[in-house]
């Protein structure tokens, strides 16, 4: 499927295994609307990768004209507002990409399926032993694996947010996990014609990994 087909892209995956930065790969295409409005979105992404801030959340602009309330810039799809995400994918000429987490998702994608076509990739296949760092892992684990293995398989996300298969992309945490991100990419480019640039993507991965998993 072509990604200029849709107007809305969400990514899923659970908390602490890295939706933020899968989307900010996904965000650098062509096709797809930035995150934030800069010159050389591409530096921008390096820059923030090659930087010692371990979180690379790319904050959107909510882009509301109201600006009495909390408008502040999101980097996750958020249930408690969804006009934010609203608003953004109604100013995006291109495809609007969010990450977000299953239970939160389902409220904002529905609530603005009128907007367009919605596509998902879906980070599944969770286990106790996928790769993980040790505060991470105890943190799903927390949150029973069982459950994210369920929540975020393919055919059930196509089932909460009424997709077609044809719509949801479907990628193993192992492949995401791994030193070499080509799989997920080049899953990527062939479902929905992304022409994601593997080298850069492969560098921008190398730093995440090194920064969150460091050693383990």
């Amino acid at each position: 499927m072509n990604i200029k087909n849709y107007k809305f892209l969400g990514v899923l995956g659970v908390p602490q295994i890295g939706v933020n930065h899968l989307s900010n790969l996904i965000s650098t295409s062509q096709y797809i609307a930035p995150k934030t409005d800069v010159d050389d979105y591409q530096s921008y992404i390096n820059d923030l990768y090659e930087s010692n801030d371990e979180i690379h959340h790319v904050y959107s602009e909510s882009l509301c004209n109201n600006d009495d309330t909390d408008s502040s810039n999101f980097s996750l799809m958020c249930p408690d507002d969804y006009t934010r995400a609203e608003q953004l994918i109604k100013n995006n000429i291109l495809t609007t990409v969010l990450p977000g987490h299953t239970e939160d998702a389902y409220w904002v994608m529905h609530n603005v399926k009128y907007l367009g076509k919605q596509a998902i990739v879906t980070i599944e296949n969770y286990s106790i032993s996928m790769r993980m760092p040790e505060s991470r892992r105890k943190f799903i684990e927390q949150n029973h694996p069982w459950l994210h293995k369920f929540l975020y398989d393919k055919d059930v996300v196509c089932r909460l947010f009424d997709l077609s298969e044809d719509d949801v992309l479907a990628i193993d945490i192992a492949d995401f996990h791994s030193d070499n991100i080509s799989t997920v990419v080049q899953g990527l480019n062939n479902f929905f014609e992304l022409e994601l640039d593997l080298d850069f993507c492969q560098n921008m991965h190398t730093l995440w990994l090194n920064k969150v998993f460091g050693t383990e």
